[in-house]
């Protein structure tokens, strides 16, 4: 099996597809891992699939403008299955369930060298 090295960029290209059609807001832009504003006509020219799309701008019939990651969350705001709110907060708790994952998983290794350390000073 191959996977190729830009698979989460592929991924995140998808997802801007899906938004770009799907949506029931006005795409205005989007933010690429670097930092870069790509304008929807140039992104063909901007986009080399090396490098990550992170952020959609989108704006209602008002003007207001909103800002969603290119992911699942993101999607199914600009399709408007869920509102601007509940977008924020399933983004939190995403956020916070991977820092205490990310967190619980140092924790384990620590005590997993503490314990070999200890073992290890026992045997000799």
């Amino acid at each position: 099996m191959c996977i190729t090295s830009n698979f989460i960029e592929l991924q995140a290209y998808q997802i801007y597809e899906e938004i770009r059609k799907e949506t029931i807001y006005k795409l205005v832009w989007l933010e690429n891992s670097e930092g870069r504003m790509i304008q929807l006509n140039n992104i063909q020219s901007y986009w080399d699939g090396q490098t990550l799309l992170t952020k959609a701008f989108l704006e209602d019939i008002n003007g207001k403008l909103y800002i969603v990651n290119i992911n699942n969350n993101g999607l199914s705001f600009a399709k408007g299955e869920i509102s601007y709110k509940a977008y924020r907060r399933l983004e939190k708790s995403e956020n916070r369930k991977g820092i205490i994952f990310f967190s619980m998983l140092v924790f384990l290794t620590m005590i997993t060298m503490f314990t070999l350390e200890k073992l290890l000073l026992n045997l000799v």
